[in-house]
């Protein structure tokens, strides 16, 4: 028979898969109740008490995560489960390259540093990704249909939508 203890383990062998990138903390998001989640460690442990309403991996030593409570924002936290990016966009893109896409209400997208410094902003865009390999994606909205192109990380639109 599993005790819990090996179950516990098992599963968070199977989490860790859907966590690649999590190389710095070690730390996976889990359900903890009715959209509830915190952070396991490789011993089974919660390390901090903090609950999420939004947690995922964590990319970069940073995660996306939305604070309980009614119209919380998303933010980035640290390992020990602190904002150190304040919950105030309406969606974000993990850390790549030592960038975020983020999407603030009532502004254009923006690519912030791990200090929460908007880089450049995207005025045009309509939706943006993460970057690889120095470029990020980004779509601008043309009738119907979605005109995509590529920005490098100081801003500059190298390939036009």
């Amino acid at each position: 028979m599993i005790g819990i203890f090996n179950w516990a383990l098992f599963i968070y062998a199977l989490l860790q898969l859907g966590c690649q990138n999590n190389t710095a903390s070690k730390l996976i998001p889990f359900t903890v109740g009715d959209n509830q989640f915190a952070y396991i460690n490789g011993k089974g442990k919660t390390p901090f008490e903090t609950k999420f309403s939004i947690a995922q991996c964590f990319s970069e030593g940073l995660a996306i995560a939305s604070p309980l409570g009614e119209h919380p924002g998303i933010g980035f936290i640290n390992g020990k489960g602190v904002f150190v990016i304040p919950p105030v966009y309406s969606d974000a893109t993990p850390f790549n390259e030592g960038i975020a896409i983020v999407y603030a209400d009532n502004t254009s997208i923006q690519a912030i540093d791990k200090t929460g410094k908007v880089l450049f902003s995207l005025p045009d865009a309509n939706v943006a990704g993460s970057f690889s390999e120095g470029l990020a994606p980004f779509a601008v909205l043309s009738g119907n249909y979605l005109k995509w192109g590529f920005v490098d990380k100081t801003g500059k639109i190298v390939i036009a939508a």
